[in-house]
């Protein structure tokens, strides 16, 4: 089966949802802009390539 987004882009949402994880359900977390800053870029382009799942299938 095909996937819908690349890999890297899978690992990289998984980051992001597990440190929301441990923002919500932990203790006193703080992240250092960074530490951050370089989820940036990863971040744009997994909008931006969802917008375009949402888009092409709102059009199929």
């Amino acid at each position: 089966m095909k996937s819908l987004v690349e890999l890297s882009l899978g690992h990289f949402y998984d980051l992001l949802y597990r440190n929301r994880q441990k923002g919500d359900y932990g203790d006193l977390l703080h992240f250092e802009a960074a530490e951050v800053q370089p989820w940036l870029g990863e971040a744009q382009s997994f909008v931006e390539k969802v917008a375009a799942i949402v888009e092409s299938r709102m059009q199929s």
